[in-house]
């Protein structure tokens, strides 16, 4: 992965799912696209690995509370709660292909009885292979509800364009 660089992760032996995080912060796969760019994500390199960043929620993947390996995963809108990710890659022969796996050694599986991502431990296999593809940080939208008072807080890791009528501070 590359810094600044907007990704995609699809997983192809699972029915072409696209990773997504739904609206209970839980990391999911579905097929098919998403218009609302809430399958953007970005890798931000840290000691060992990388944080996944969820682009369009402004959160990290992390493990869920109360699971350990073998079990879903969920995001977390501080870093400092965020799950390091090693990434392996390997090659089917035609595409490359990574395996994302956390510290507890349970890499990201799409299950497709659930349609959850989980950690399966196991080795990398059509499961827990992701095809990395990069898009365009045009695709990411975002949804902000601004309070009476008229004010409201989002913090992005990218650049933005700000819509006329809305004045930006930066703290």
């Amino acid at each position: 992965p590359v810094a600044d660089t907007f990704y995609k992760m699809t997983n192809v032996q699972a029915a072409n799912s696209v990773m997504y995080v739904d609206e209970n912060n839980g990391l999911k796969h579905k097929s098919g696209e998403f218009s609302d760019g809430s399958e953007v994500f970005q890798f931000v390199p840290t000691t060992g690995g990388y944080y996944l960043y969820n682009v369009a929620r402004g959160t990290y993947l992390s493990t869920a509370k109360g699971h350990g390996a073998g079990q879903n995963y969920s995001e977390e809108a501080s870093v400092e709660n965020a799950t390091v990710l090693a990434i392996s890659s390997f090659n089917d022969g035609t595409v490359p292909q990574v395996s994302l796996t956390p510290a507890e050694g349970a890499t990201l599986h799409a299950d497709t009885n659930y349609g959850t991502v989980v950690g399966w431990n196991a080795s990398s296999n059509s499961k827990s292979a992701w095809y990395v593809s990069e898009v365009s940080a045009a695709e990411v939208k975002h949804t902000l509800t601004v309070s009476a008072a008229r004010w409201s807080s989002l913090v992005l890791g990218f650049n933005a364009t700000i819509p006329s009528g809305v004045t930006v501070y930066v703290v």
